[in-house]
């Protein structure tokens, strides 16, 4: 055999190892990702109750933290609640950005009528966490502007929908664009954890004052120092009733247990995937690390004391990770398909008998 056929037929061959290993990476297969999936197998080992405990379960209807609600017409908003309603949640988590109501949308603030009533009509309990609004990433203020904007946006929102929950806070860093430090995202100047307890005490009353009944809440990013210290002194609010921990990734369950000895008031996992799919496309073995992580943080969830918790990125219990459609009719197939994770949270809410956890 000639030299130059010889290392074609080579090079034939490795680009053939090359493709066959990416397959294997993609549909789970490889050894990266089975190593991952084994590792949260371990976890849901470690924190598997040796009894079921009773915990709530909620989901979040939106899409992702950034315009939530904008994106889709009521149709498929109320498909996505069938979903979640299919998989046995009791409680409905709507992100709300404010945008309809300054924008005076009339269409949008009606779907958004249709959705909570539907949420009451279905025998659902409607949790609001604040979105604040789309406009302000884009036309950022400063702090006593955005302060007094938060409290509209609460005392409105609280009186017209009056929530069982409210999550007055998302997360501090979420709206300073994902740092403590500087000035970043919807404020224009740098932001301390005492503003944001102040701030904290402010929302809640005026929630307390406009919707008596509804419980409220704040919830925290990980890891930052800051947002723990933020999440230790806001608990000690009259108004605060629970208080929530947004876990996406195994290396903050770590960062998590070293938190709970200082919580005093009702736990919450308020937001929790396994990572943020909008980044994960193509790697369609997410489908079966998704199902486990639900699995997995459920267990952690009832072993660790927590009232409850709400998945986050809901729309992925229906895709596939092959790519998000490009179309409405697209969302509209896919929302008919439920993946492993569908199954997964479904399994977790069907064994808990659902307490009344704050």
């Amino acid at each position: 055999m000639e030299r130059g056929t010889a290392r074609r037929i080579l090079l034939g061959l490795a680009a053939l190892a090359v493709l066959a290993l990416i397959v294997l990476v993609l549909i789970g297969r490889g050894p990266l990702a089975l190593a991952y999936i084994s590792v949260i197998r371990g976890k849901a080992n470690l924190y598997r109750p040796s009894e079921p405990v009773a915990i709530l379960y909620g989901a979040d209807l939106d899409t992702a933290s950034h315009r939530s609600g904008l994106l889709f017409p009521l149709d498929i908003k109320l498909k996505q609640l069938s979903v979640l309603e299919e998989a046995g949640v009791h409680i409905i988590r709507l992100t709300v950005a404010y945008d309809i109501f300054l924008d005076q949308d009339k269409a949008k603030i009606a779907d958004l009528d249709a959705v909570t009533s539907r949420i009451r009509n279905d025998d659902r309990k409607l949790m609001i966490a604040d979105g604040a609004a789309e406009q302000y990433w884009s036309k950022p203020m400063d702090w006593q502007s955005f302060a007094r904007a938060s409290i509209e946006r609460v005392r409105d929102m609280a009186a017209r929908y009056k929530p069982e929950y409210y999550v007055v806070v998302k997360e501090p860093v979420w709206y300073m664009g994902g740092t403590w430090a500087g000035s970043r995202g919807m404020i224009t100047e740098q932001v301390t954890v005492e503003q944001w307890v102040e701030l904290t005490e402010q929302l809640a009353a005026t929630v307390r004052n406009a919707s008596p009944e509804t419980l409220v809440g704040i919830a925290i990013a990980l890891p930052f120092p800051e947002s723990k210290n933020y999440l230790v002194k806001a608990q000690e609010l009259d108004n605060v009733d629970f208080v929530g921990i947004d876990i996406y990734s195994l290396r903050y369950l770590d960062t998590v247990e070293g938190y709970l000895p200082q919580i005093k008031k009702p736990r919450w996992i308020l937001e929790t995937w396994d990572g943020n799919p909008d980044t994960q496309q193509g790697q369609i073995w997410r489908t079966r690390s998704a199902a486990e992580w639900i699995k997995m943080i459920s267990y952690y969830a009832q072993s660790r004391g927590f009232s409850g918790l709400a998945t986050f990125y809901n729309l992925w219990l229906c895709y596939d990770y092959a790519g998000k459609p490009r179309s409405l009719d697209g969302v509209r197939v896919l929302l008919d398909k439920r993946q492993k994770s569908f199954y997964a949270l479904q399994a977790a809410a069907r064994s808990q008998a659902q307490g009344e956890g704050g």
